[in-house]
Parts: C-alpha cells; structure tokens; sequence
C-alpha cells in the first residue's frame, strides 16, 4: 500500500508540473501599441533644415508585428504602406511598398514615457551615415 501511496503521489506532482509550463507564448511585446510622429535626418551643415524628413504612423502588436505608414517629406515626396517587426531589445527592421518599388530599413528603438525613438537606416543604399531619428508618440 505504501509503495502505491508514494507511486500516486509521484504521478500527481509530476502531471502539476507539466501543467505549470504554459503555452510558452504569453509575453507580450512592451513595444505593443499604436505610435505616431517625426522623423528626420539631421543637416551637416549647423542651423540648416534636415536633409529628409517625414512621419510614421505605426500600431505595433502584442507579438511585436509592425503595420502603417511611412511618408518622406523631402528629399522625395512619397507614402507607402509600412509592415514589419521590432524585437524585445529594440532592434526593428521594416519594409516600405513604395509606388516605385519596396525599400528595407533597420534599426534600433526604445520606449521611454510613451515615446518610441530610435534611429533607423535604408538597407543597401550605400548612403553611409545616414541614420534618420524618429520621435514616434504613443497615441
């Protein structure tokens, strides 16, 4: 009786302890939310406009998926669809359908007081330097 006693005790304990784990996919992602704002790259020349500016308009979902919009101001006029990820230590990378073609940026983004800001960068363009800020404002 005692060896069975002990034999269910162990079944009991181990089934707890399988049920403990979860499905594994319960975090959410603490970039989720929907962010709107500024983005620009700086002028090399002192009290000069930016070089390129724009906005981005992005709802980033529990599971860290990027979807909205991306308009570049200057140097070129243009809007696009935006779709993408940001993982959990801030590095993003994104896809923009322009009408012309789609372009690949990356970067790193951090959120501090409802403010997701980073730079960012366009994927093969051979523009070396060239980090565009954002300052993107939770909505």
């Amino acid at each position: 009786m005692r060896k069975l006693g002990l034999g269910l005790l162990s079944f009991v304990v181990i089934a707890t302890l399988a049920g403990c784990g979860g499905s594994g996919n319960s975090s959410t992602s603490l970039f989720a939310g929907t962010f709107s704002g500024p983005w620009s790259q700086a002028n090399d020349i002192p009290s000069s406009p930016p070089v390129a500016d724009g906005t981005i308009d992005v709802t980033v979902s529990s599971g860290g998926h990027l979807t909205g919009t991306y308009t570049e101001n200057t140097p070129t006029a243009r809007t696009g669809p935006l779709t993408g990820t940001v993982q959990s230590n801030g590095d993003i990378a994104f896809d923009v359908a322009f009408p012309a073609g789609t372009s690949h940026f990356t970067g790193t983004v951090a959120l501090t007081n409802d403010h997701l800001t980073g730079t960012f960068g366009e994927v093969g363009t051979g523009t070396s330097g060239f980090a565009p800020t954002m300052d993107l404002t939770r909505q």
